[in-house]
C-alpha cells in the first residue's frame, strides 16, 4: 500500500493529471503515505524521554501514538479513497 500511495502522490503532484483538485488530492495522499511510513518503521519510541521511573508511561505513549496514526490513516482512506483516482 505504501508503494502505491507513493506512486499516486508523485502522479497527482505533477502536471500530468487532468483531475480537478489534483494538488489537493496529492497532498492528502502524501499524508496517508507518511502515516504508512511511520507505521511500517514503527519508530514511536524516544530514548531521550526514557528513564527508569517512566518506562511504563513511555510505552503507553508509544502505543497511543501508533494507534492515533492508524486511526487517522483509516479515517482518511475511508473518506477520500474514491476521490483519489485520475
Amino acid at each position: 500500500m505504501n508503494k502505491k500511495l507513493k506512486h499516486m502522490e508523485e502522479f497527482f503532484l505533477t502536471d500530468n493529471t487532468y483531475t480537478k483538485d489534483a494538488r489537493k488530492h496529492g497532498q492528502q495522499i502524501k499524508v496517508a503515505r507518511i502515516l504508512t511510513d511511520r507505521l511500517i518503521t514503527d519508530d514511536y519510541f524516544s530514548d531521550n524521554l526514557l528513564n527508569k521511573k517512566n518506562v511504563g508511561k513511555c510505552i503507553k505513549h508509544q502505543d497511543y501514538l501508533k494507534q492515533q496514526d492508524l486511526d487517522y490513516l483509516c479515517e482518511l482512506m475511508k473518506k477520500k479513497l474514491f476521490t483519489w483516482w485520475d
